[in-house]
């Protein structure tokens, strides 16, 4: 009887309850994300976005809260003709300024005005996927298959990591998945507008096996399995992640919902 009430409940909400598996929907409806949060049992992380009338991320913000203190920083967007201005304020009244230089509709080079000016620079395939990021003393490469991300590496002076992404053959929504470019961990503009950085992928994982090392050194190697529901029009709505290290030292689960409104 629980199980029929819980089938029940889910077809009135209209909620499609899969292993990040195809959607069958014949009319594709184009989405904004609109908020993207990541909780576990210990720390809750909201982004919140905000658009023009023409579609691009005007403001931004982004809340860590741990449960004993909440950190904050707020994002506002100025688009130009070949580049985007962006700046940052912190908790601490932190101020960052940013410009992201974008060429045929893709992120090329991003410079800043703090880190000593240092320079984050992108490169591609020839299909404009990204494959590789590098800035002082962080290096990391990627590799796609179609549009499905299944390989990245990336290292700086102390940590590295190799991580590897599984998919079910018909694992295809309609919309895109927020949860590679944050993964790649390109930025809040990128997890609005993955375009930007040839992420457009809307292929969701559904394993994640990641190997660490420290100071050359390996660290136990940990997987996630990740499960998906979606809204009726092929959008992800929620992901949740079991993360579990292969030594058993520590095992969690990750809630990774995603609300999204019709672009204008």
């Amino acid at each position: 009887m629980r199980i029929v009430w819980m089938a029940l409940i889910a077809i009135l909400m209209g909620v499609n309850f899969t292993s990040c598996s195809k959607i069958d929907d014949e009319k594709a409806v184009e989405k904004k994300l609109l908020r993207f949060t990541t909780q576990n049992l210990s720390t809750k992380t909201t982004m919140t976005f905000r658009y023009d009338e023409n579609g691009h991320l005007e403001s931004a913000q982004q809340q860590i809260d741990d449960g004993s203190n909440t950190n904050f920083s707020v994002y506002k967007f100025t688009w130009n003709a070949n580049s985007i201005d962006v700046t940052v304020t912190k908790s601490a009244d932190w101020i960052e300024n940013t410009t992201i230089t974008l060429e045929n509709g893709l992120a090329k080079e991003q410079s800043e005005d703090y880190l000593f000016g240092e320079k984050h620079t992108y490169t591609y395939d020839s299909s404009n996927r990204l494959v590789g990021t590098y800035r002082t003393y962080y290096e990391m490469s990627m590799e796609w298959e179609d549009d499905k991300l299944t390989y990245m590496q990336n290292s700086n002076f102390m940590l590295g990591s190799k991580q590897r992404f599984e998919y079910e053959s018909s694992s295809l929504a309609k919309g895109y998945c927020p949860l590679i470019p944050h993964r790649i961990g390109s930025g809040i503009l990128f997890v609005a507008h993955p375009e930007l950085g040839g992420m457009r992928t809307s292929q969701a994982p559904v394993k994640e096996s990641v190997e660490q090392t420290i100071m050359g050194m390996s660290f136990s190697p940990y997987t996630s399995v990740y499960v998906c529901e979606y809204d009726n029009d092929g959008y992800i709505i929620k992901m949740t992640e079991t993360y579990k290290r292969d030594d058993e030292s520590d095992a969690q689960t990750f809630i990774h919902t995603m609300t999204w409104i019709e672009a204008k």
